[in-house]
């Protein structure tokens, strides 16, 4: 399977009405037990992504997009209107979970209890879990609790994506995956998205073979606790872009050089 080609979206950007957007969003984490000190992760973050987007969430390890996704998926309080989908709060929404899919909490260990894959699946079978099934090769008869790591993973997140979502956020989700199952499953998001015009936020530090993949770059900056500024915070993917900078990989390495150096002159 091949990823689709890439195509020129900029016209349909430039229309689409902003779909997710942070104004001068703030947050801190909760207070240490010893020290009270509540660490603050983002300051006056501010950024727009529209509807149908694909976006890869990128920074250095430690720098925020894990909680980022987690923001956006409600999982942390914030100050109304500070951060939003479809003009609607993102903390505040207590109906956001209809539309939106957060791929991230993973189990740990196997769950207490003896189900197979089937007995787990919503009834009846979507058509998203048919696809899925084959996609991330799972096996309806696998039981949850004789299953590796990483096949245990794969269940999960067909789990979690059996139902359709006008939003998904995802976190390092292939990152337990072959290399056939991440490119099946990297190319099913983009046929989804482009059949469904569904919106993709995907974090991850494997980049072979994502040229095609995204429509937008964001990159976090966990010393400035924002977006980095420059070469670019948020930028659209564009052939242009690529051929200009090389290729997404040197893009990335660009721009991760230059956090990993604000990093190392601040923390010597």
């Amino acid at each position: 399977m091949v990823l689709p080609p890439m195509v020129d979206r900029s016209a349909i950007f430039k229309e689409a009405p902003r779909f997710i957007n942070a104004v001068e969003c703030d947050f801190h984490m909760g207070a240490n037990f010893m020290t009270r000190v509540r660490p603050q992760i983002y300051s006056q973050l501010s950024f727009e992504l529209p509807k149908g987007s694909r976006t890869l969430l990128l920074g250095t390890n430690g720098s925020g997009k894990t909680t980022l996704l987690r923001m956006l998926a409600g999982k942390h309080f914030l100050p109304k209107d500070s951060l939003n989908m479809a003009e609607k709060p993102c903390y505040h929404y207590p109906r956001l979970n209809e539309t939106l899919n957060f791929s991230g909490d993973w189990w740990h260990s196997a769950p207490n209890f003896d189900m197979t894959v089937e007995e787990l699946l919503d009834k009846p079978i979507t058509e998203n879990a048919r696809e899925l099934i084959e996609t991330l090769d799972v096996n309806l008869g696998w039981d949850l609790k004789r299953v590796s790591s990483g096949q245990r993973k794969r269940i999960q997140l067909l789990l979690s994506m059996q139902r359709s979502k006008d939003v998904y956020l995802l976190d390092e989700v292939t990152a337990d995956m072959d290399v056939i199952q991440r490119h099946k499953f990297l190319n099913w998001l983009v046929l989804d998205n482009q059949r469904k015009n569904s919106t993709l936020i995907y974090s991850t530090h494997i980049f072979e073979g994502l040229d095609n993949w995204p429509t937008h770059l964001m990159f976090v900056n966990g010393q400035s606790k924002n977006l980095l500024k420059e070469p670019f915070g948020v930028v659209e993917v564009t052939p242009e872009l690529l051929q200009q900078h090389g290729g997404l990989l040197q893009i990335v390495l660009t721009c991760l050089g230059t956090l990993k150096e604000e990093e190392w002159a601040n923390n010597g």
